[in-house]
């Protein structure tokens, strides 16, 4: 079991890592996307419900208060640090995710500074990181930012996958913040189109015979 697995001529990572760490890590995949289909459907359906929750008292949560994403193929080399968005250090409101898997503190990052940080190991630059942060209630005196608010639109399918994900600014004068369209292949996502400003990144997905992703190429369109 702890030999090296090099006899899978698709695996990307062929002779990287043992059967047990495999196991592992498609066991933590596993209870990471939980009931969803994909862990980006679980990552949707996080963002649409934390908008609107409260959380009063100390240490409370207020809803969302941004959404940051560094796509692939949008950095040049690998790497370790990040700049984000300002945040409150050590509060626990910011949640990290490389390809969609929630990362933990201290064990696979540190928080540098209220605007950067510092995984332990590079990443690739074919890997997404997403960070999402959270507003902190009232009771919090540490971290009086507020939180703003977004409204989120899904556009569906016949079979109901989702085809379009448009993100607005709330208020009387909506202006779109971000847009993903996806296409499908068998019923499993073949690209994905994530549109910012000016910037649009597609993703296409690669499969083998039993529809695991064996490659992901992301380019600037």
């Amino acid at each position: 079991m702890n030999s090296k697995v090099t006899d899978h001529n698709q695996l990307l990572n062929k002779g990287t890592h043992t059967h047990a760490e495999i196991d592992a890590a498609l066991s933590e995949l596993d209870a990471a996307r939980k009931d969803f289909n994909s862990l980006d459907a679980r990552l949707i359906y996080i963002q649409e419900n934390s908008t609107g929750g409260g959380g009063g008292g100390k240490g409370g949560y207020g809803g969302l208060k941004y959404r940051y994403e560094s796509a692939p193929g949008t950095r040049t080399s690998p790497q370790t640090d990040f700049t984000v968005p300002a945040y409150t250090v050590g509060n626990h409101s910011l949640l990290v995710f490389a390809e969609g898997i929630l990362m933990s503190s201290q064990e696979d990052y540190h928080e540098i500074s209220t605007t950067k940080i510092k995984f332990n190991d590079s990443i690739p630059v074919d890997q997404r990181i997403t960070c999402i942060c959270l507003g902190v209630g009232g009771g919090d005196t540490e971290s009086p930012s507020e939180s703003v608010d977004v409204d989120i639109k899904y556009e569906y399918n016949e079979d109901q996958s989702i085809k379009t994900e448009r993100t607005y600014s709330a208020g009387s004068e909506p202006s779109l913040l971000r847009e993903v369209a996806y296409t499908y292949v068998s019923g499993r996502v073949l690209t994905e189109s994530v549109t910012q400003g000016n910037v649009t990144i597609r993703k296409t997905f690669q499969y083998d015979a039993s529809f695991n992703v064996v490659h992901v190429i992301s380019r600037k369109l």
